[in-house]
């Protein structure tokens, strides 16, 4: 009953990641064209610089090709996108979309079914942000040193989430979830939850939240600190209780995978 209740519970919470195929823009999108593009054997680089500032919020949507994210100093958002493979009329036939409305940004990638054209994004993005929706069909995602409401969906491949501060969500289908907060949002709950992988997350500083864990054919590892009871079923595991003084929900729950959630003293982007 255990196994079928949290697998139950999983297969609502795993996303349904778009599958982009639309290669028409949408309305008040437009295609992205860069400030520089090169193409050459085997790849197509655009690069372009969009003005905008702390609170910011950004969305992207990829079907093929890892997404990477850094804070930076700089005056806005750096994007550079990598097509990959494929000949250079296929790369132009996947497209990428953008879509500009103040402080607000989304980047989409276009149809590439009928291809084997990866489209890999990197971003250089002001340190706080408000939001950020990253989701991913094929392809690892990596946010470094980013503040602000985090959102991150995939269906194959892992989930980084280092040196972050704020809220976070993530939702995997295969591959692993591992996050390392510098600071807790105490204010907004938060969920990690994987189908086929491990999770892994690292507290820097106090965090207060109330935890349910669950895992189906793993094993759970809680920091005894939080003084947290684990208990063990025939099949899988469970922990219940008060991080701290306790708080928002903190869901965490993996099908397939182990579930490790620490407390390391550390200095902040360390």
């Amino acid at each position: 009953m255990f196994a079928a209740r949290t697998r139950d519970r999983l297969r609502d919470r795993i996303p349904n990641i778009p599958t982009n195929q639309q290669s028409a823009a949408s309305a008040g999108e437009e295609v992205l064209n860069g400030d520089t593009e090169v193409s050459g054997p085997g790849q197509t680089v655009i690069t372009k610089m969009f003005a905008m500032g702390t609170g910011a919020s950004l969305s992207i949507s990829n079907t093929n090709g890892r997404i990477h994210l850094e804070s930076w100093d700089g005056p806005g958002v750096q994007v550079r996108i990598t097509k990959s493979n494929g000949s250079e009329s296929a790369r132009r036939r996947v497209p990428v979309f953008q879509q500009m409305a103040g402080n607000r940004l989304a980047l989409r990638t276009g149809d590439s079914r009928n291809s084997n054209v990866d489209v890999s994004y990197e971003l250089k993005v002001p340190r706080n942000m408000g939001r950020l929706d990253i989701s991913c069909t094929n392809g690892s995602i990596k946010l470094d040193g980013v503040t602000g409401d985090i959102n991150v969906n995939s269906m194959d491949g892992s989930i980084d989430l280092s040196n972050i501060a704020g809220s976070a969500t993530a939702k995997n289908m295969n591959g692993s979830i591992s996050a390392v907060f510098d600071q807790v949002t105490s204010e907004k709950p938060m969920s990690f939850t994987n189908m086929n992988g491990s999770i892994k997350l690292v507290f820097r500083s106090d965090v207060n939240a109330n935890l349910n864990a669950n895992t189906t054919t793993g094993s759970i590892n809680l920091d005894p600190q939080w003084g947290i009871e684990v208990k063990k079923g025939l099949i899988g595991a469970h922990a219940d209780g008060q991080m701290g003084t306790g708080g928002q929900p903190l869901r965490v729950e993996t099908m397939n995978g182990s579930i490790s959630i620490s407390k390391t003293p550390g200095t902040a982007g360390h």
